[in-house]
């Protein structure tokens, strides 16, 4: 009996361990299948997100209405065609940095109007935040973790997901990534990579014409070379990557940004603009304090970060068991992306794009331990064979299956929610429709100082009204921004600049405290007031 009883121990653990591992290859088999259909149904909630969304930003109007111009007359205009005060800064040149996305914009609007505009940027988004991230990631690293750092980075991103020239730098940036890969993927002695050096140069052409972060996309190229070149010498080891290549694929990318309509100029241009004093009053331009974190919008950028430093602290660990070397071209990109995140906001969806491209080339497969069973596969080893062996996506049945569903999630919502209109009304803007359209049939004369969203509804909707600001604030100048700021707000001389501007009347906000004061001036009138907007009139010189 004791005799027995030993013998049959061996083979009762050996049942036990059989069972644990068939119910952690169902449920690995079972938890595949469910991140299949998460990955199915993010295109469509994308395009859903952005039907409802994407057009709440009143800029979009005057993007259309600068497309409208150029398509109209075929040719750029020479100076502001909208507003009468851009001519009181005389000398200063009218440069349209992005043009290309105005046109592009203008063009699927003349298509098929709202929703032709609404499905090209469900297009793009789709594309650049669920094909390529995807794509690049799992060149690297486990087909199931780069699912996960590209829904992260798709919830991480969707804050900005409007229709403006941003959207044209995402599949640039892209494309961008793209290409740096291919050309670091290849060995130093390997022959120019001429196609893509063709390559970088012509995506470099149309960015530049696009939209002002065609510079990201440049310094990209600067930092990736330099710090790649960097490690070579310091561990002299062989440079990681075609050297020739990406020093004329920069060289490339260079030159082929003074080819825009201003040549020279748009570089001339630049510092203003990312530079100007008045950033600071643009919400998007503002770093993520503390109190932001009450907010949702950022956790997920916040988990993208602690999942790269997870990625990172077990690359550093493994390589150094397996005795590889870590990239530092991978680590100073993705310090820096991190760092210029949380610094402003705008820069989140760039961040993400690089920061999933670059952290997934951190991933180094576990050194076997020694005396291991090759023929079992832990739970995650289950879950990653399950999980790719039903999702690829390298092929061409990813792209066109987000294509797909983006664009029948976004024709869901303005055919079954919510019907397109620029801009959407939102909690943080009401659009004062009813207002414009008075203004329309009752023609005010004079100069008129208008809030500057409203100037944008006026430039579309109303462009025989020439406006005093609008929301190109980069175009207008600080001087001018500060006067603006100080009439709203009935602060400082706001009195000598009305009469400096020789304002004839105001289309501003109800709450805003020019309003107030004006109320209590006898030689102003109101002429029209609802919830949305204010017009008032000089009854007097």
């Amino acid at each position: 009996m004791k005799s027995g009883h030993n013998h049959s121990m061996p083979d009762q653990a050996k049942e036990i361990k059989t069972v644990a591992e068939v119910w952690s290859g169902a449920f690995a088999w079972i938890l595949a299948r469910l991140l299949l259909a998460l990955m199915l149904l993010l295109p469509f909630a994308l395009g859903c997100f952005v039907g409802g969304v994407a057009l709440h930003d009143p800029d979009t109007c005057w993007l259309l209405a600068l497309g409208r111009y150029i398509f109209e007359h075929h040719a750029l205009p020479p100076t502001d065609p909208f507003s009468y005060t851009f001519a009181l800064r005389s000398g200063t040149p009218f440069v349209m940095y992005q043009w290309l996305s105005e046109l592009a914009f203008y063009c699927a609007y003349k298509l098929n109007g709202l929703p032709g505009l609404l499905a090209f940027a469900a297009l793009l988004l789709g594309q650049s935040f669920l094909v390529f991230p995807l794509r690049l990631a799992s060149r690297f690293s486990p087909v199931c973790l780069a699912a996960l750092l590209t829904i992260i980075g798709l919830f991480a991103s969707c804050f900005h997901y409007l229709v403006r020239p941003e959207i044209m730098s995402y599949i640039f940036m892209s494309f961008c990534l793209v290409l740096l890969r291919r050309i670091y993927s290849a060995k130093n002695n390997d022959p120019v990579q001429w196609f893509t050096v063709g390559s970088f140069t012509v995506l470099m052409f149309a960015w530049a014409n696009a939209h002002s972060a065609f510079v990201l996309g440049l310094l990209l190229e600067i930092v990736i070379l330099l710090v790649t070149k960097l490690q070579s010498i310091v561990q002299k080891t062989p440079f990681l990557g075609s050297s020739k290549t990406a020093l004329f694929a920069l060289i490339g990318s260079f030159l082929a940004t003074f080819f825009n309509p201003y040549g020279i100029g748009l570089w001339s241009y630049l510092p203003g603009l990312f530079f100007a004093k008045f950033n600071y009053r643009i919400a998007e331009l503002r770093p993520i304090r503390f109190s932001d974190l009450n907010d949702f919008t950022y956790y997920p950028f916040v988990f993208l970060v602690i999942v790269s430093c997870w990625i990172i602290f077990n690359a550093f660990r493994y390589a150094r068991e397996s005795g590889q070397a870590v990239k530092w071209s991978n680590l100073v990109v993705i310090a820096i992306c991190i760092f210029y995140g949380f610094k402003a906001r705008r820069i989140i969806p760039f961040s993400v794009l690089m920061i999933i491209s670059q952290v997934s080339e951190l991933w180094l497969p576990k050194p076997a331990a020694k005396n291991s069973d090759m023929r079992k596969l832990s739970f995650a080893q289950a879950f990653e064979k399950n999980f790719a062996g039903i999702f690829n996506p390298s092929t061409f049945v990813w792209p066109m299956t987000v294509a797909a569903l983006s664009l029948a999630g976004c024709y869901f919502t303005f055919s079954k929610v919510v019907s397109p209109t620029i801009p959407q009304m939102s909690k943080a803007f009401l659009p004062p429709v009813k207002i414009i359209d008075f203004l329309r049939l009752n023609k005010q004369t004079g100069n008129v100082l208008n809030d500057a969203q409203f100037g944008d509804m006026l430039i579309l909707y109303a462009p025989e009204i020439p406006v005093f600001i609008d929301t190109r604030y980069d175009m207008h100048g600080e001087p001018m921004v500060a006067d603006y700021v100080a009439m709203m707000g009935a602060t400082g001389d706001w009195r000598a600049l009305l009469d400096r501007y020789k304002i004839d009347w105001i289309f501003v906000p109800p709450a805003a405290n020019l309003v107030k004061e004006l109320k209590a001036d006898s030689h102003w009138a109101v002429v029209r007031e609802d919830d949305t907007a204010t017009v008032m009139r000089r009854t007097r010189p």
